[in-house]
């Protein structure tokens, strides 16, 4: 992902809780209700990322599926960040 995007992305006001890793500070921790937003970003998932496997038709399940996730990250993610 070139450095274009990944700035794009940080200043997205939709992208409330994605941070891009290689900005984030190491030992942050996050809130409770943002742990979701780790592990996706561990699998590296992003925002662009979930709207371009969602503008070709994968389904939620099968985006888990290929991301080594639960559902219900992707579900959240999707609920947030689109």
């Amino acid at each position: 992902m070139t450095n274009e995007i990944l700035q794009s992305e940080v200043k997205t006001p939709a992208l409330k809780g994605w941070t891009a890793m290689k900005y984030r500070d190491p030992v942050e921790r996050l809130d409770g209700n943002a742990v979701w937003v780790k592990r996706v970003q561990l699998q590296g998932l992003t925002p662009s990322a979930l709207e371009t496997y969602l503008k070709s038709g994968w389904t939620v399940g099968a985006i888990a599926n290929d991301r080594h996730l639960d559902s219900v990250d992707v579900a959240k993610a999707i609920e947030r960040w689109l």
